[in-house]
C-alpha cells in the first residue's frame, strides 16, 4: 500500500479517535471552543489538546510502520521528530521528549515489514511510553517513587491514546491485509 492510502487511513482512525474521546466524555467539544482556539490558537484548552493529540496520535501510527525502509516519509519523520523534540525539551517535557526520542529510533532497528508490522506492537509501544512517562514523573515527586501502580493507573486515565494507537496501527495492517 502506498503512503496517501496509510494517510487516509491514519486520517480516518484519527477522526474514530477523537468521536470516541467525545462519546466517551473524555472531552467536551463546544462552539465556544473553537471560537476560542480561533481566537487564541497558540493557546488551546484542555480539549483541544486532547482531541487534536488522539488524532495525530493515529495518523502518526498508521504511517509508523512504514519508518522503518529509506523513504520520503522517513526523512520527513525525521525533520518532525526534530523539531518536536525542540518545543518538548524548551517546554520542560522531558518525559516525553525521552519517549519520542526512543520511540522515533526503533522503526531502523530491523528490516522493513519486521516487528513493525505486527499487531502487538501498538500495545507495546503504549506500554514503553507510560513507562517512560511515569519513570520521569516518578523523579519529581519526593512523596513516592515509581510503581507499577502508577503504571496501570496512567494507563486507565489515558485509555484514548492507547486505543488511539492501536487504532492507527491497525489500520497501516487491514491496508496492508496484514490482519
Amino acid at each position: 500500500m502506498r503512503f496517501n492510502s496509510h494517510l487516509a487511513g491514519g486520517i480516518g482512525a484519527g477522526l474514530v479517535c477523537a468521536f470516541t474521546a467525545e462519546l466517551f466524555n473524555y472531552t467536551s467539544v463546544s462552539t465556544d471552543m473553537v471560537a476560542d482556539l480561533i481566537s487564541n490558537p497558540f493557546s488551546p484548552n484542555k480539549d483541544i489538546i486532547i482531541l487534536s493529540g488522539v488524532f495525530f496520535i493515529a495518523v502518526f501510527m498508521a504511517l509508523f510502520p512504514d519508518l522503518d525502509s529509506a523513504s520520503v516519509l522517513q526523512r520527513w519523520f525525521y525533520r518532525l521528530v526534530f523539531l518536536c523534540l525542540v518545543v518538548l525539551f524548551i517546554g520542560d517535557q522531558m518525559g516525553l521528549f525521552a519517549a519520542i526520542t526512543f520511540i522515533s529510533l526503533l522503526p531502523v532497528l530491523h528490516k522493513h515489514r519486521g516487528w513493525t508490522h505486527s499487531p502487538v506492537t501498538p500495545f507495546i509501544l503504549a506500554v514503553f511510553i507510560i513507562i517512560i512517562v511515569e519513570l520521569q514523573a516518578s523523579s519529581t515527586r519526593w512523596f513516592n517513587g515509581f510503581s507499577l501502580q502508577d503504571i496501570w493507573e496512567s494507563a486507565k486515565n489515558n485509555w484514548i491514546y492507547i486505543f488511539a494507537c492501536v487504532l492507527g496501527h491497525y489500520s497501516h495492517l487491514a491496508l496492508d491485509k496484514r490482519l
